[in-house]
C-alpha cells in the first residue's frame, strides 16, 4: 500500500510539473486525475518575426459602435457596456455609411460568425438601413445582431420593416423598470415581419430576477436570457447569481475541444474586435490595438496576438489565483465581468 501511495504522489507531481493534470477532491472521497492534452498553436502565432500574412482568418466576431445618442437615460447605461455587449451613450461612436464602406472593405475576405451593431439608439444613425444592407451584401452568411433598448423599437418601425429583408437578429435590452406591454407589442411586430429576436433581461436585484422569470413564464417567451448587472451596492446579488461553485464546474459537461482551447486562448475574447470610429479594440475599456490609418486591421490583430497583455490570449493559467487552481481549464474564461470587478476568480469557494 505504501509503495502504491508513493508512486501515486510521484505521478501526480510529474503531471503538475508538466502542466498535464492534477487531482480533484470530490465529495465522495475519490481523487480523479484530469489529463487535458497540450495544445500546439500554429507556427504563425508562435513565431513572432514570421507571422502569417492571413491574420484576418482569426477574426470571428466584430462589434461596430455606430451611434452614441439616445433619448433615454437608463440606469445601466453608464456601466453595462463594460460588463457585456450593451448600448451606451458613453462612447463617441457614430459611423456613417461612407466610413462603414471603408471598414467593410477592410473586413473583406473574413468569415465572420457574427457582426454586432450597437448604439446609443442605433436607429438614430441616419445611414442605419444602408449600413445593415451593406453588411448583408458583404457577409451573406454572418449573423447580424442589432442591440437596442426595448424603448427604442416602437418609434423605429419604418426602419425595422426596411431591414427585415436582410434577416438581422434583434437583441432587445430590457432594464428592471421595463414596460411589459410595450415589450410584448415590440416582439409581436418583429415576429410579424420575420425578424428573429432574443430578450436580454438586465437584472440588478433578486426582485428584478424574480420579475424577469415571471415575465418569461407568463408571456411564454422562448428566446431570452437574464444578464446580471453589477453595481457598487448589489455585490451579494452578483455573488449569488454570477459567481461559480466548484460543484457546478464538476457537474458541467467539458469536451476536449473546450479544455484544449482553455489552455492557450481566451474563448470569450479570441477573434472578437470592437470598432469605434476608425479604432480597433479587443476589449472595451482597454487600450486600442490599432487604427484604420496606422496598419489597419491585420496589424491590429498581429499586435493582439503577440502583445504581453493580450485579451485574446489571457487564460486562467496566466493569472492568480486561478493559475494554481485545479479547475483552471474547466472554468469559463476570463471575461468583462472580471475586468469590471477587478478580480480574476469569481467563485464562491474563495
Amino acid at each position: 500500500m505504501m509503495v502504491y501511495e508513493t508512486c501515486s504522489r510521484k505521478f501526480t507531481k510529474l503531471l503538475r510539473t508538466l502542466g498535464l493534470g492534477d487531482v480533484v477532491i470530490s465529495k465522495n472521497g475519490v481523487y480523479p486525475v484530469q489529463l487535458p492534452p497540450k495544445v500546439q498553436l500554429s507556427e504563425d502565432i508562435k513565431v513572432k518575426d514570421g507571422i502569417n500574412h492571413n491574420l484576418k482568418k482569426y477574426l470571428s466576431r466584430v462589434t461596430f459602435h455606430i451611434e452614441n445618442s439616445c433619448d433615454y437615460t437608463c440606469r445601466h447605461c453608464s456601466n453595462a457596456y463594460r460588463q457585456f455587449i450593451s448600448c451606451t451613450k458613453n462612447i463617441e461612436s457614430t459611423i456613417d455609411n461612407l466610413q462603414m464602406t471603408d471598414l467593410l472593405e477592410e473586413l473583406r475576405g473574413t468569415s465572420l460568425y457574427s457582426i454586432n451593431l450597437v448604439g446609443g439608439d442605433v436607429f438614430r444613425n441616419g445611414d442605419f438601413v444602408d449600413i445593415v444592407k451593406a453588411i448583408r451584401i458583404e457577409h451573406k452568411h454572418s449573423t447580424i445582431n442589432i442591440y437596442t433598448d426595448n424603448q427604442n423599437i416602437r418609434k423605429s418601425i419604418s426602419a425595422i420593416d426596411k431591414i427585415s429583408q436582410y434577416k438581422p437578429t434583434f437583441r432587445i435590452l430590457v432594464g428592471e423598470d421595463y414596460d411589459s406591454v410595450l415589450l410584448k407589442r415590440n416582439i409581436g411586430h418583429l415576429a410579424s415581419v420575420g425578424i428573429n429576436y432574443e430578450i436580454q433581461f438586465i437584472v440588478m436585484s433578486v426582485a428584478g430576477m424574480k420579475r424577469a422569470k415571471n415575465e418569461i413564464v407568463d408571456k411564454k417567451y422562448s428566446y431570452y436570457r437574464t444578464t446580471p448587472y453589477c453595481e457598487h451596492n448589489n455585490l451579494s446579488f452578483i455573488r449569488k447569481y454570477l459567481f461559480t461553485k466548484s460543484k457546478d464546474v464538476l457537474e458541467s459537461y467539458h469536451d476536449c475541444d473546450m479544455i484544449n482551447a482553455n489552455q492557450e486562448i481566451n474563448r470569450y475574447y479570441f477573434g472578437h474586435v470592437h470598432i469605434i470610429k476608425d479604432k480597433f479594440y479587443s476589449r472595451i475599456g482597454d487600450t486600442q490595438i490599432g487604427t484604420m490609418s496606422m496598419g489597419g486591421l491585420a496589424d491590429a490583430i498581429k499586435k493582439e496576438l503577440l502583445r504581453r497583455n493580450s485579451n485574446w490570449m489571457n487564460t486562467r493559467k496566466k493569472v492568480e489565483p486561478c493559475a494554481s487552481c485545479v479547475y483552471r481549464y474547466l472554468c469559463s474564461p476570463i471575461c468583462d465581468y472580471n475586468a469590471y470587478l477587478k478580480r480574476n476568480d469569481m467563485c464562491t469557494d474563495r
